[in-house]
């Protein structure tokens, strides 16, 4: 299965995009193992992360119209989150995967969620540690570190860092990510006593 995957991957995808979902499936394949996960979702998962991500505009409202998907207003002036929604849908019709901690894995990759499971922690981490990250972002080494510690600390680690680039860059910032990291900021320092 995982080679008809790649094949349907490579011909929706560029060569960039092929390579990173390679990378954060190993990555996430990883975290799963050193966390004694379900591996082969994990890989599964990271594999599919991004199969939408060079869909056109057409394509991905034609998906979110077949399936009522409603954007709310940030998600409708933020592009970049549109893969994110339209992947599990893409995922679903296309390959019958109806695993829903894949699917959620794949659906709040990119802006996490209050309480996320094992597998989506892992894909949210996964695909900003992968080896390939290293040269797009400073402190991918920190965020590996902190993710191979404690999963929920380095969720909170990724989504400070994501939050703050976004505010620097005076781009919107989903409510996903801003319930996210208050769940996350909250739920640690309790658990700390800080």
């Amino acid at each position: 299965m995982l080679e008809k995957i790649k094949k349907l991957l490579r011909s929706k995808v560029g060569s960039k995009r092929y390579n990173h979902s390679l990378c954060v499936a190993k990555e996430a394949k990883s975290l799963a193992n050193h966390y004694k996960r379900d591996a082969s979702k994990a890989e599964l998962a990271g594999l599919l992360h991004d199969i939408t991500k060079e869909f056109t505009e057409e394509e991905h409202m034609e998906l979110f119209k077949r399936h009522n998907v409603n954007l709310n207003k940030i998600e409708l002036k933020t592009k970049k989150l549109w893969h994110a929604i339209s992947a599990p849908l893409y995922i679903k019709d296309e390959l019958n995967i109806l695993d829903k901690d894949i699917l959620n894995a794949i659906r709040y990759h990119t802006t996490g969620r209050e309480n996320m499971g094992y597998l989506e922690k892992i894909i949210f981490l996964a695909d900003f540690i992968s080896e390939d990250r290293f040269l797009e972002f400073s402190g991918v080494k920190l965020a590996r570190d902190i993710a191979y510690k404690n999963l929920d600390e380095g969720v909170l680690h990724e989504l400070s860092y994501s939050i703050t680039v976004l505010i620097s860059k005076e781009s919107p910032v989903s409510l996903e990510s801003v319930k996210a990291y208050n769940y996350y900021l909250i739920n640690l320092r309790e658990d700390s006593g800080k």
